[in-house]
């Protein structure tokens, strides 16, 4: 078996940023000069905690400061963030994940016992790490907001998103408002079934906000926070579902944003939804599925800059990791871009209308349907 303090003591500072980012955390500020870097409690929080969970550089432990106030060191955190979200994981399962999330299973030194020393194939990589979670339904309540909420905005379209591909037509579409108080653009969230407004996610505007790593994050007004847990909703899938269910297809974005681009591309056509992250729930899934949905195209943002490298590679797996939880249900394809159009970190609708069709059309399929 691997050992888990030698792996843990390989972990850089990056290593770390990258699980986190993966378990779903929004927010992450760097104080290397005081020896911590600080995040949202995702210990206890299925989305949306507060800056209260610190991990210290020196001692590889991370403290929480809220609810659970006790340390766990980074295997103890993924087992918890697992079980959150209704799945038992145990610890030989955690480092295989952080293993494969850092891309370190190529090396057959760093496989968990079991694996040895000749390949072992993708498929039976997953499968052995299905054998190892024990999955439990889970069903957060989602709390129902006040339409009246929405009077406090004003719907006066922004330049900020004039200028990134979304149109007047698609901004009333989704509602997209402006929080003057606070000079933020208001995103409202309905819940994917009934259009029940469940969240208001918020761009900031001011500087020093998206300095500090807080461009987008859930609105809190008068001491209410309007968050929710992410993985039980689709955005856009209420707007669109009507669409989606007449052509049986549908693309998977990471943000808001890139739906609300594919509207203005191609309006009234919209069969995109996104996750408001870069991780789909088995709640996700099935919201699909249940719709009819036969063809699913992964569109992730860009997580890497030249191809054939350690990143491209992890990007790639993580990709194929997406595709297969549709793999039984559908057919599935993903965006890859091996022409350099986007930079690192675009969304393939962030270049205009023809870059995301040239991506589109050229879309790699995915033979993992069983």
């Amino acid at each position: 078996m691997y050992d888990k303090d030698k792996l843990k003591s390989e972990l850089t500072i990056e290593d770390i940023k990258t699980i986190l980012t993966e378990l779903g955390v929004q927010h992450i500020e760097s104080h290397l000069e005081k020896g911590h870097i600080i995040t949202n409690t995702i210990c206890h929080n299925i989305s949306d905690g507060k800056m209260k969970l610190y991990y210290y550089i020196d001692d590889m432990i991370f403290r929480c400061y809220t609810d659970c106030g006790s340390n766990f060191d980074v295997f103890d955190l993924v087992i918890k963030s697992y079980a959150l979200k209704g799945v038992e994981i145990n610890l030989i399962g955690a480092i295989n994940w952080i293993l494969r999330t850092l891309g370190k299973t190529n090396d057959y030194t760093t496989r968990p016992e079991g694996f040895g020393h000749s390949y072992v194939s993708r498929r039976e990589e997953l499968d052995w790490l299905d054998s190892l979670i024990v999955k439990k339904p889970v069903n957060i309540e989602m709390k129902v907001h006040r339409e009246y909420t929405l009077k406090l905005f004003s719907r006066k379209p922004h330049p900020l998103f004039l200028f990134d591909n979304i149109s007047e037509e698609t901004m009333k579409k989704y509602e997209i408002m402006y929080y003057e108080k606070s000079n933020r653009i208001v995103i409202p969230h309905r819940r994917h079934d009934t259009g029940e407004l469940i969240g208001l996610k918020s761009r900031s505007l001011n500087f020093e906000d998206i300095d500090n790593g807080y461009k987008y994050i859930p609105l809190k007004i008068q001491n209410v926070q309007y968050s929710y847990p992410t993985f039980q909703n689709l955005y856009g899938l209420y707007q669109n579902k009507n669409f989606i269910k007449k052509i049986r297809k549908v693309v998977i974005f990471e943000s808001e944003k890139s739906v609300m681009q594919f509207e203005t591309y191609f309006p009234n056509q919209n069969f995109s939804v996104a996750l408001c992250g870069s991780n789909i729930s088995k709640q996700q899934v099935e919201m699909l599925i249940n719709l009819g949905v036969q063809e699913v195209i992964i569109a992730l943002d860009k997580e890497f800059t030249v191809l054939n490298t350690k990143e491209a590679n992890i990007y790639e797996e993580k990709l194929q990791r997406l595709c297969s939880m549709f793999s039984s249900y559908a057919k599935v394809s993903m965006i890859w871009d091996r022409w350099n159009l986007l930079d690192l970190k675009d969304s393939p609708s962030d270049k205009g209308r023809e870059v995301f069709v040239e991506l589109f059309k050229m879309r790699r399929t995915i033979n993992t349907k069983q």
